[in-house]
């Protein structure tokens, strides 16, 4: 019985040991800083993104990553998630609890050697501090750090990794973290109670707090994990109906916030594909006064979650000038006399003047008194070139195009021969 009695303490004492596991940080994973606030009160450097609503002192350098404002809120969900994760009971029971009260990581020595530590959980009902003595974490696997009050590091204190990987270490305070100056540390910091970052330190990892404030002196902070964001694709369609525009003819953009993250000509049927990251974004593009705008459901304001496939469609349409002219209506011919030289016979305006040539090309519809401000093009002309028009031409079987076209009818042996004069070439538009 006795023996019996040993081994269930055994077996109680050593309990159901569940590995750790690092879980995705999804959108979160690529910020160093991920904050409502941020407040800087001397020069930091971040390698990779930076999320913050509001921003105290523009002493900020990024390298390698970009800036949101605000912060994605699918970064800040996927923040809540991963601390539930790290936290939960499913991720791993804790390996090692301290003793009730505030611990001393860097002087403990009753989770094992002093100041070394292996992969697993670590459960702290108190504060956590690590003072100048410093920890090394030893060997592959994750490290989890749940502590049930602040984190604070003093200065010059130094985190150390043996085989370890910054990716695989999580420190989850319930209250704020403070990190000293000079301070060399390690892994991501998820604390929805705001963290703060001493002269001088050097960072690891990331500092995530979404919903809180974030400060830094004078510090780097690295995250030289990344991650892969959860991704969506956005296929934006551009179709032109009617007029002389093309799809390619309209600049496009891909806003998120009012930011352009992505631009470029708009593409027919096939498209164009953005690979974008999880969250809500608005396409756009220059407008044309000859067209009007019709923007699809997933063009404004679309939100795109990880592994989305979403359709934008604008359709740009031309707008009928008032006398006709649009592609594809039903026109009706102006009452113009048939040697009317205007841009065209549905035009309604007549030209049946001598006109002066003012440019080497001319081209339009538009004529000012005896000069030509548009709708012909001359072959190689003589700037102050007079053409002349003859406002009567003979009735021949001729069309009222082929009218238009200066020539000279020669009768001979009972044949017409008609010799076109080669000086003006009349481009009509818009005629069916």
């Amino acid at each position: 019985m006795a023996t019996i009695f040993v081994a269930f303490i055994t077996i109680g004492a050593i309990g159901p040991i569940i590995a750790a596991t690092t879980p995705s940080l999804w959108d979160a994973a690529r910020f160093g800083i991920l904050s409502s606030t941020f407040s800087i009160t001397a020069s930091t450097t971040v390698n990779w993104d930076v999320g913050y609503t509001t921003l105290s002192n523009p002493w900020l350098t990024i390298l390698g990553g970009s800036i949101f404002i605000p912060s994605p809120p699918q970064a800040g969900t996927d923040q809540g998630v991963a601390l539930t994760a790290l936290s939960a009971w499913a991720n791993a029971t804790c390996d090692f609890t301290f003793a009730p009260w505030a611990i001393d990581l860097a002087t403990d020595t009753t989770h094992g050697t002093i100041w070394i530590y292996t992969g697993g959980v670590y459960c702290i009902n108190g504060a956590a501090s690590i003072w100048t003595a410093g920890i090394t974490l030893s060997g592959a696997g994750t490290y989890i750090f749940r502590i049930n009050g602040a984190l604070t590091t003093v200065d010059n204190s130094i985190v150390t990794l043996n085989g370890a990987s910054a990716c695989d270490v999580f420190w989850l305070p319930i209250a704020a973290t403070t990190l000293g100056a000079t301070t060399t540390f390690i892994g991501t910091v998820i604390d929805d109670a705001g963290i703060t970052v001493g002269n001088k330190t050097s960072w690891i990892g990331r500092a995530l707090a979404y919903a809180q404030t974030v400060t830094t002196d004078t510090a780097t902070i690295t995250n030289l994990c990344g991650g892969t964001a959860g991704t969506g694709t956005l296929h934006v369609i551009k179709t032109v109906i009617g007029g002389t525009a093309i799809a390619s003819g309209f600049n496009l953009y891909v806003n998120y916030n009012w930011s352009v993250i992505w631009s470029g000509v708009g593409t027919g049927w096939l498209g164009t594909l953005y690979s974008l990251t999880a969250g809500t974004y608005t396409v756009s593009e220059d407008t044309n006064s000859s067209y009007t705008q019709s923007l699809s459901a997933n063009c404004l304001n679309v939100t795109l979650l990880s592994g989305d496939d979403k359709t934008c469609t604008i359709t740009n349409t031309y707008i009928i000038p008032p006398w006709g002219g649009g592609w594809g209506t039903t026109l009706t011919k102006d009452n113009c006399p048939d040697w009317d030289y205007s841009n065209s016979y549905y035009d309604g305006k007549c030209w049946i003047v001598p006109v002066v040539i003012t440019g080497s090309v001319v081209i339009g519809s538009i004529v000012t008194g005896s000069v030509v401000t548009g709708s012909v093009v001359i072959a190689q002309p003589t700037i102050g070139t007079v053409v002349v028009v003859t406002p009567s031409f003979p009735k021949t079987w001729l069309s009222p195009e082929w009218k238009n076209v200066p020539r000279t009818i020669i009768i001979l042996a009972g044949l017409f021969i008609v010799v076109f004069t080669p000086l003006v070439i009349v481009r009509k538009k818009g005629r069916i």
